[in-house]
């Protein structure tokens, strides 16, 4: 009986543009430390208000307001989600995230140019 290496396919996760094609994005720039989301974040840096993308460290719900959305309406990223990419930066761009509803301690904050 021959031996083969069984290999798990393993889904992947990546930003897609309006035509379904993978985009690329790399953080160039962010807070220097962890932050505490559940105090609400809205950055001041120069740039920055085009968006960031959010590296959770721990698990929790977190409620953003995301790029194009009204400042009235939210997003709520369930804590199945963020438990699956703690450590990793997700692909939701923000603009702000908002204190109510959020029991993420501790994430890293990073944009691209």
């Amino acid at each position: 009986m021959p031996l083969y290496n069984k290999q798990r396919a393993y889904g992947s996760q990546s930003i897609r543009d309006g035509g379904g094609n993978i985009v690329d994005f790399q953080i160039t720039n962010g807070e220097q430390t962890a932050i505490n989301p559940a105090t609400g974040y809205l950055p001041t840096v120069e740039g920055s208000q085009k968006g960031f993308y959010i590296c959770p460290l721990t698990e929790g719900v977190m409620v953003v307001r995301l790029v194009g959305q009204n400042s009235d309406e939210s997003f709520t990223i369930p804590n199945a989600r963020i438990s699956a990419v703690v450590g990793t930066y997700m692909e939701e761009k923000c603009v702000e995230i908002i204190s109510t509803g959020t029991t993420v301690t501790s994430c890293l904050i990073g944009w691209s140019y």
